[in-house]
Order: C-alpha cells, then sequence, then structure tokens
C-alpha cells in the first residue's frame, strides 16, 4: 500500500475535521485586515493534523497496523496528512489575500513573507507533535491528549496575535521587519530538513510501540 493512500485513509477518518477547514477560513478572512488570518489558519492546521492519532487513541489501535503496507509507509503516511493540512494553509490564506484585495481594495502586509514564516513554524510544529504522539504511544487520559493537541496551535496564535502589541518600541521587531524575507526562507527550508529527521525518528520509535 502506497503512502498516498495511507495518507487517504487518514483523510477519510478525518474527512468532519478537514471540512472545518472551510469554517476555519471564513474566521479568518475577518481576521486578515488586523494581520492574524495566516497565524489562526495555521493555528487550525496544527490542530487537525494530530486528529489521526486521537482515533487511535480511541478504538483503532490495530486498524493500520493490519493494513497491506510497511511500518515506514504508514508513518510516512501519517507525516504527509500533515502536509497535506499545511498545504490546505497555503491555499486558504491566498484565498483570503484575494477576498481581501476584491473587498476592500487591499492586501495582507507582508504577506508573502509571512506565508513562509507561519509554513515554517507550522511545519517545525507538526513534527514535534508527531514525535512526541509517537514516543507517547497510547495515552489513557484523554484530558492529556486534548491539551498535546490544542496547545502548540494555540500558542502559535496568541504569540503572533500579542507580540506586535508589546514589541513596537523594541530593537528585535525593527530586526525582524529588516530580516523579514530573510527568515521567511530560512524556517522553510529548516521545516523540510527537520522533517526528514522527524520522519526517521518517527519510524525507530513506532517500532516499539503498539500504534502508528
Amino acid at each position: 500500500m502506497s503512502i498516498l493512500k495511507i495518507m487517504l485513509i487518514d483523510m477519510r477518518r478525518c474527512r468532519i475535521q478537514l471540512l472545518l477547514m472551510l469554517f476555519f477560513l471564513l474566521i479568518a478572512i475577518f481576521m486578515a485586515s488586523s494581520g492574524t488570518g495566516i497565524a489562526y489558519l495555521t493555528f487550525a492546521a496544527i490542530i487537525l493534523a494530530t486528529q489521526p492519532f486521537l482515533y487511535e487513541q480511541r478504538s483503532e489501535a490495530g486498524f493500520i497496523c493490519m493494513l497491506p503496507s510497511t511500518l515506514q509507509e504508514r508513518v510516512a503516511g501519517r507525516y504527509l496528512f500533515g502536509m497535506f493540512l499545511m498545504f490546505l494553509m497555503l491555499v486558504e490564506s491566498f484565498l483570503m489575500n484575494g477576498i481581501l484585495l476584491l473587498t476592500e481594495h487591499e492586501t495582507i502586509e507582508y504577506f508573502l513573507p509571512q506565508i513562509g514564516i507561519y509554513w515554517g513554524i507550522g511545519m517545525i510544529i507538526i513534527a514535534f507533535q508527531y514525535i512526541l504522539f509517537y514516543a507517547l504511544g497510547k495515552i489513557k487520559r484523554q484530558q492529556l491528549t486534548g491539551i498535546l493537541v490544542m496547545l502548540p496551535g494555540f500558542a502559535v496564535f496568541i504569540l503572533a496575535s500579542l507580540l506586535p502589541e508589546y514589541i513596537n518600541t523594541m530593537d528585535i521587531l525593527q530586526w525582524m521587519i529588516t530580516n523579514l524575507h530573510t527568515i521567511a526562507k530560512i524556517l522553510p527550508a529548516a521545516a523540510i530538513v527537520l522533517w526528514g529527521i522527524a520522519i526517521g525518528i518517527s519510524i525507530q520509535i513506532a517500532k516499539k510501540k503498539d500504534f502508528v
């Protein structure tokens, strides 16, 4: 079974959650003019990326393992699911920017650098989340699982919303603006390298766990 088919299985199991991305887009459009719309879409993608793990926590621990696929394919397919969500984030961000241009005759400030930065941040967080979930295996306390799912996404959104209010007079803001395009290139590149490492780590962990 190919990696793509494993990803499609995750998409089918999480189809209701994936539909929420359309709802999140509507909310992000209203937030676009304030500059936090892309951060909100990133927050949504980070949270939804872990949904397949939650299904396995509940009742499907052995289902994926019984499919005609290798462990490496199952892990890579799970990461591909996370990458698909970040692709949706990109598509919806461009849609949001286009809608803002049509309705308000303006675009999101520093749109392309923001895309690169938030895509890189989202990919990095998802990679660490996946490593963590593979390392923890089946978690008995559902409350802990919910916290692990929600916390990283909330952190990105809250920091993106609050930091501009508190760093306007700090040198770091000027440095970030000056180097914005460089940061927007470095973060995605770092994320891609990290994903290669994270997949390898997750495969090694999954060999000793009871679900992938």
